[in-house]
């Protein structure tokens, strides 16, 4: 049996494409909590790992399409970090971090107010988390609308 290279070929590459726009979606989602990280830790955060786990596009108004995913995080100096607080402002601002207060549970978020879900963390733990990421397909490409993070359970 003689296999036309040229047919092949073709089949190959259109295997690839397909391949590279999914993980795409990955790569932006990656990229976006990489810039978060920088923009709000102040320094005492570092991305370590980033696993998608699961994706589904939806019909949604605000978006379309939800990337599931997991990750690990290095704290890089003494912090209080908002993880997983219900409130609206942390959602925008996930990686937001704290001076470091001994002995205390209480915190402030991004907006000032105060808040009992906030963690002292120390320099040299590794944080493991769950997310969601909420995408929208735009002229330029996809683009990551809002993040949500939940710690997993120790």
């Amino acid at each position: 049996m003689k296999i036309n290279h040229a047919l092949l070929f073709v089949v190959l590459l259109i295997i690839q494409s397909c391949s590279a726009f999914s993980d795409n979606k990955v790569n932006i989602t990656k990229a976006e909590i990489e810039r978060q990280i920088m923009d709000q830790a102040k320094g005492n955060l570092q991305l370590l790992s980033f696993e998608k786990t699961n994706g589904k596009e939806v019909q949604n108004e605000d978006y379309q399409y939800e990337q599931e995913f997991k990750a690990k995080v290095l704290v890089k100096n003494d912090c209080m970090w908002l993880v997983g607080s219900p409130t609206l402002a942390i959602y925008s601002h996930p990686f937001h971090t704290s001076e470091y207060q001994e002995n205390s549970f209480d915190g402030v978020d991004i907006n000032g107010n105060r808040v009992k879900s906030i963690s002292n963390v120390k320099a040299g733990e590794n944080i493991d988390f769950n997310g969601v990421a909420y995408l929208e397909k735009t002229e330029n490409g996809w683009q990551v609308l809002k993040v949500e993070l939940e710690p997993k359970q120790q």
